[in-house]
């Protein structure tokens, strides 16, 4: 978790959590789960998993050959991979759990629910933004 600086951070991160609720118990309605904790308790292992998994491929990126890198970037590739549950690479597997958690949130709850978890990856854990709208291009009507 990214601890707050100052009183200013601290009142921002309680309107954020505060919204977070809400969001939430909306949420929770719209998927018919009649216990909003349960979805918060989901959604945060959720969080969680992106925070590892941008954080490895980050890392990981640069150990790759120019040929797997272009397979890292190529949506269809890793969409077929989760399609048809194909063998996946090891170097490879962290980029389509990321890819199959947008499409999970996709069919959840669409756009908006992709982008409230990536906003609270990004607020709870760091998870650069930009990062997620990079391995989420091309899900539902995600674009980056």
């Amino acid at each position: 978790m990214v601890m707050p600086r100052g009183r200013r951070e601290r009142r921002f991160l309680a309107r954020q959590e505060r919204a977070w609720q809400r969001t939430i118990v909306a949420m929770s309605a719209q998927l018919g789960e009649s216990d909003p904790a349960s979805l918060l308790a989901r959604t945060n292992r959720t969080v969680d998993r992106l925070a590892v998994l941008v954080a490895w491929a980050s890392d990981q990126f640069t150990t790759l050959n120019e040929e797997q890198k272009a397979m890292t970037r190529n949506r269809a590739y890793l969409d077929e991979v989760i399609d048809n549950g194909a063998e996946t690479p090891e170097w490879l597997e962290g980029r389509v759990e990321l890819r199959r958690i947008g499409h999970d949130l996709n069919a959840e709850g669409g756009r908006p629910w992709m982008v409230a978890v990536a906003e609270r990856a990004h607020t709870l854990r760091g998870v650069p933004l930009r990062a997620v709208e990079m391995h989420w291009d091309g899900i539902g009507d995600w674009r980056a």
